[in-house]
């Protein structure tokens, strides 16, 4: 079983990314998102907040984000992302994140992503008890449709 982690918030937006340093891996509802995906053979089991809400994951893999830092958004990769459908919100992974060799600062105020080298690659603001991202994610297009475009 994995963890999400949850807020007090009554209402959150579900396309906004949430930086979590509770939850085990990236998680979104939005299987659109997908660059391509790896369906698990069974269904994973995970927790959601305090309530202990139960949850299905039914694939993971990649999705293309733009992050935002400086006035400036930066091409960047999220791996291993899981998909969960009934997940009402979606989660940066901070644990997920660190062996990709990234860390995390939080403060009362904001929360700060760095690659290796030290440099910043996303940053977020607390907005009711919750860390968001900037993220932007770029929705791959599907190859049907680019072939019609030509």
């Amino acid at each position: 079983m994995h963890v999400m982690g949850a807020s007090r918030a009554n209402s959150m937006d579900a396309d906004s990314w949430h930086c979590d340093s509770g939850a085990t891996r990236h998680i979104t509802q939005n299987k659109q998102y997908f660059v391509s995906y790896t369906k698990f053979a069974n269904p994973e089991t995970i927790i959601l907040g305090k309530k202990n809400v139960l949850m299905q994951a039914y694939s993971q893999n990649m999705i293309n984000v733009q992050m935002f830092h400086n006035g400036v958004w930066h091409d960047a990769i999220l791996k291993d992302v899981w998909y969960v459908p009934d997940a009402s919100v979606q989660l940066f992974s901070v644990k997920a994140a660190a062996p990709n060799g990234y860390s995390t600062t939080l403060n009362e105020k904001e929360t700060v992503i760095c690659r290796g080298d030290g440099t910043i690659a996303a940053s977020g603001k607390l907005v009711n008890d919750l860390y968001v991202l900037a993220i932007q994610v770029c929705i791959p297009q599907n190859t049907t449709e680019v072939q019609l475009a030509m």
